[in-house]
């Protein structure tokens, strides 16, 4: 992962420079673009005008996130997501004329990270854009950089196998593992659906009015504060489909597919946050230590 800003603070940056490149094939869209990043930004811009020059450069560079153009020489609509997305190790946030939702939507599922009306945003919303577009982004970067899911479900497992032997947890066990939380936890497990919903939510409108509610952070307090009471991922699993099944009921299809993929953020963020959590509990606890038989203890009793 490129990307260097202070997750407290989407004014300022880190010492290191941010470095965009734009894909656009248009001179004043481009100077606008750049106009605005650097009345607060301390940025280097690198400009291509078609797709395969921009994977030239995603190639050759180091690339801090990439502001993308739908309609260009040789590509046109979400054919330019794909082929961009495909080869770059930054984020993507794509720059179209229309203002049709499905549009942007269907870029989503192409793989960028977020979209932006052109002529609809200001500096601050597109510096802002940019930065919740790299922490979504980072948070996927450390899932599948850590090990993939399967380092992060041993972990897991592991734990509960520690704690199963030095520290039973709240309620019975079960000869199948661990009771669900929901079963053990009634007034837990409501905290966290409701605490987990308002965050949807929050994440929802911080997404499309660009407004801060420090995701991040409100995420990992939830996941530690069940991982205190050894939740399992399937709880996780259990909390989010339950919220989600909730939100999306009556909700018409631009918004349940917005809610959808902010949701999977969610998830893959509080996952990763939980099994950080158990992995710093199994770093405190040593490892057993194996016996070894006694030589001279043999020759005895020979």
């Amino acid at each position: 992962m490129n990307a260097r800003f202070h997750s407290s603070d989407s004014t300022v940056l880190n010492d290191a420079e941010l470095v965009i490149l734009v894909v656009e094939d248009n001179d004043q869209d481009f100077f606008l673009v750049q106009r605005q990043l650097r009345q607060s930004r301390e940025v280097r811009f690198l400009r291509v005008t078609t797709v395969a020059e921009g994977l030239v450069l995603l190639g050759d560079k180091n690339v801090d996130i990439v502001l993308l153009d739908l309609s260009l020489p040789d590509s046109k609509g979400l054919d330019t997501v794909s082929h961009i997305v495909s080869h770059s190790s930054a984020p993507v946030v794509v720059l179209t004329a229309t203002e049709d939702e499905r549009t942007g939507l269907e870029a989503l599922a192409c793989g960028a990270q977020d979209y932006l009306v052109k002529g609809n945003f200001d500096n601050a919303l597109l510096t802002r854009a940019i930065r919740y577009a790299v922490e979504r982004y980072k948070l996927q970067d450390e899932l599948q950089t850590s090990k993939e899911a399967i380092r992060r479900e041993r972990e897991l497992r592991r734990y509960q196998s520690i704690d199963t032997q030095e520290q039973p947890s709240p309620g019975s066990q079960s000869q199948e593992g661990q009771v669900a939380l929901r079963e053990r936890g009634g007034t837990v497990f409501k905290y966290a659906l409701d605490d987990y919903a308002r965050i949807l939510d929050h994440a929802i409108e911080q997404r499309g009015f660009k407004v801060e509610h420090h995701i991040p952070e409100r995420l990992k307090k939830l996941a530690e504060a069940l991982g205190s009471w050894r939740a399992a991922p399937r709880d996780i699993l259990d909390i989010h489909t339950t919220v989600l099944a909730s939100k999306l009921d009556g909700m018409e299809t631009g918004k349940s597919r917005v809610c959808t993929e902010e949701g999977r953020y969610l998830l893959t963020g509080i996952l990763g946050h939980l099994c950080n959590f158990y992995s710093a509990f199994c770093s405190a606890v040593p490892e057993p230590v194996p016996v070894v038989n006694d030589a001279s203890n043999d020759s005895d009793m020979e």
